[in-house]
């Protein structure tokens, strides 16, 4: 692989990974005034639109990061097979919305220890969308004395569909 085609590579990932993330920021209703959820939404937004009007915002975005993933995955793999190229980049946007959604998670966890109280919009943006995610979990399980488990009963949920993803791309490995 010549660099011209791994930087086309990491272009098309890139737009896939921004899509993806303006999904996120849809899908768990993040505060528009934050000033990075004004940059994904003044930027990726208005293209978005223009290539799909006909389509609801999260469907749009999540499409939209298909797509380029797929263009990634099929510039790079030499596959005949698009139907199983479909499926990798499916499955490989799938992972990467959980392991976001980990990060995310882990990120806040360690940031209620150090930064606790900070107003930084990166800072507020993180735990909001972990507080969101972890709102279901939370609702069955309480805390105990002031102490939060919710976030490993939700690191563990994520990993465990993690790796049901890597048996889905293994076994079509396989396939090829």
């Amino acid at each position: 692989m010549n660099s011209s085609n791994l930087l086309i590579y990491l272009v098309l990932n890139l737009l896939s990974s921004a899509f993806l993330g303006l999904f996120i920021l849809r899908a768990f209703r993040a505060n528009y005034f934050n000033p990075v959820v004004k940059f994904f939404v003044t930027y990726f937004e208005n293209p978005k639109q223009k290539l799909l009007p006909f389509l609801p915002s999260l469907v749009s975005s999540v499409l939209l990061a298909l797509v380029f993933k797929f263009l990634a995955n099929s510039f790079i793999y030499d596959v005949q097979n698009y139907y199983k190229v479909v499926v990798f980049s499916l499955v490989g946007l799938i992972n990467l919305f959980f392991r976001l959604i980990f990060y995310i998670v882990v990120a806040s966890v360690i940031l209620s220890w150090v930064a606790r109280g900070s107003r930084h919009p990166m800072i507020d943006l993180v735990n909001e969308i972990s507080d969101k995610s972890l709102a279901p979990i939370r609702s069955i399980i309480p805390s105990f004395g002031g102490l939060d488990f919710t976030p490993i009963f939700l690191i563990l949920i994520l990993n465990y569909a993690n790796s049901v993803m890597i048996d889905i791309v293994r076994m079509l490995a396989q396939s090829i």
